[in-house]
């Protein structure tokens, strides 16, 4: 099969630049251009993830970063001079000239990110369906008309090259072709977890930022290299660019010059415990109760990424079995010490599945504003601010859902449509969260969410006219009464309330 794609010179990652235009990049312009780069916007959004991990492996490998150095000290003399001088582009241009031919799309021998040992060890190949996380096909998330894997088109080179990254760190729903003979179905290392990535004011920063190291890694530093520049089968240190670059999946494409045609998706040569990303330093972790075992934690699907924000925040952690991510922490930054680590907010990305984590069922991409100040400066009563609302929301908003859908038929007929008021509840906190970090007071946001629930019951119920639904609509109506009292008392806010008034 003849080379196609080569994923550095050709332009294929959307990006906005600080001058408001927009155009598209491969790997070398996304770092080289990276200073004048404020945002990557990629389909799916959380593939804007898995862009930053790859990104920050490039930096770590072509900007001279203490690569074994466990002195906290020497990574942010690195990381500050290395944002005062810019992007070392000769050093980049050295490097892809060195490894690019691991970086085509379509070859025999190194495509990114696949192994071309695939070709003889699966008989089965699948339709660019299977390769999209978007198209209705198979037990992919439904959302227009299923697409027949007959009918399924040639996909573009850059399209692919993206979904070739969604698959890599996701990894679509259901299983995978059987690799000699065997019908494993790893599923890929970021699915159904959240990563924490700070964010600078362009691109360069934001990845210097993701260059915070885990030191416990210094010791394979000399042999911890980008899954690229290893062949298929090659044991995998638990280093700081292997975890960045690697998964448990292998992929392999097939087209022409026309695009990718044909797909496998199976399970990866190098087979990869959940302990390999056990450090990784973008995911918040929690202390398993029974074995004491420290893993990723899962965001589950009814909570909002901004309600972690005090748990990923906090420099003194008051709830010893959770875990922030390291590179939010300011001792260990490249850049912690900097007015661009203080300044900088935070994007979430989370992949969501359902209970046994072989369906897809969504995914977000959230960014929170200025965020990393509120406690690396010190400033306490601002974190209490964004702790207290986000525990008030967490205690009232699911009480509150429950009782607009879940309190009964009768209950549940009170409100013609209850999903969208409670989507609309969500929205109004999230509004109100990203007051509070622009200066609200937590109480007055509070206060101001209740008025909303009653305000926003009376709006969605006026039209009711049938005496049942009538009864109906008193009762619920007379239940969030009491629910909003009781928020008032727990949170101390009935004195407050007076106050304000």
């Amino acid at each position: 099969m003849p080379r196609h794609f080569n994923l550095v010179p050709e332009p294929w990652i959307p990006v906005l630049y600080d001058d408001g235009t927009s155009g598209r990049v491969g790997w070398r312009d996304l770092i080289a251009e990276s200073p004048r780069i404020i945002d990557v916007v990629t389909d799916p959004p959380h593939v804007y993830g898995i862009v930053v991990r790859l990104a920050t492996a490039m930096v770590l490998r072509t900007q001279g970063a203490p690569l074994g150095e466990q002195s906290p000290k020497s990574w942010r003399t690195w990381g500050e001079k290395a944002l005062a001088d810019g992007v070392a582009v000769a050093s980049l241009d050295a490097y892809f000239e060195e490894w690019g031919d691991r970086f085509w799309l379509l070859d025999d021998e190194h495509p990114f990110l696949q192994d071309s040992t695939i070709a003889t060890e699966c008989d089965k190949r699948a339709s660019t369906n299977k390769f999209l996380f978007n198209v209705a096909s198979g037990r992919n998330h439904l959302w227009w008309t299923k697409t027949l894997d007959d009918d399924a088109p040639a996909l573009p080179f850059d399209i692919a090259a993206m979904a070739l990254l969604a698959q890599w760190g996701y990894a679509a729903g259901g299983g995978c072709a059987n690799r000699r003979g065997v019908p494993k179905a790893k599923q890929a290392p970021q699915r159904r977890y959240s990563q924490f990535i700070p964010r600078g004011a362009n691109l360069f920063e934001t990845l210097l930022m993701s260059c915070t190291p885990a030191f416990a890694d210094a010791e394979f530093a000399e042999r911890d290299v980008p899954v690229w520049e290893v062949d298929p089968g090659a044991t995998l240190v638990p280093g700081q660019m292997s975890r960045l670059t690697a998964s448990t999946r292998g992929f392999l494409l097939f087209g022409d010059a026309d695009g990718v045609v044909k797909v496998v998706s199976t399970w990866g040569d190098n087979q990869l415990s959940l302990d390999f990303w056990a450090a990784d330093v973008f995911m918040e972790s929690r202390v398993a109760p029974k074995d004491r075992e420290i893993l990723p934690h899962r965001l589950g699907m009814t909570d909002a990424a901004w309600r972690e924000a005090p748990a990923v925040l906090a420099e003194r952690r008051d709830d010893a079995e959770r875990i922030p991510p390291v590179v939010l922490d300011a001792q260990r930054n490249p850049l912690g010490s900097a007015p661009a680590f203080i300044k900088s907010g935070v994007t979430v990305v989370t992949h969501f599945t359902d209970a046994t984590g072989a369906v897809d069922l969504g995914w977000s991409r959230s960014d929170l504003p200025d965020l990393l100040g509120t406690t690396q400066e010190k400033d306490r009563k601002r974190y209490y601010e964004i702790a207290q609302f986000c525990a008030f929301t967490s205690d009232v908003l699911p009480t509150t859902q429950w009782l607009i859908t879940k309190a009964g038929a009768e209950g549940a007929r009170a409100v013609p449509d209850g999903d969208l008021f409670v989507r609309h509840l969500w929205s109004d906190a999230e509004e109100l969260f990203y007051g509070i970090v622009g200066g609200l007071v937590w109480s007055e946001a509070a206060l101001d969410l209740l008025d909303r629930i009653i305000k926003r019951f009376d709006v969605a119920t006026e039209n009711v006219s049938a005496p049942a639904r009538l009864l109906a609509v008193l009762r619920t109506q007379r239940s969030l009464t009491g629910q909003i009292y009781k928020a008032k008392k727990k949170f101390n806010l009935i004195n407050e309330e007076a106050e304000v008034s």
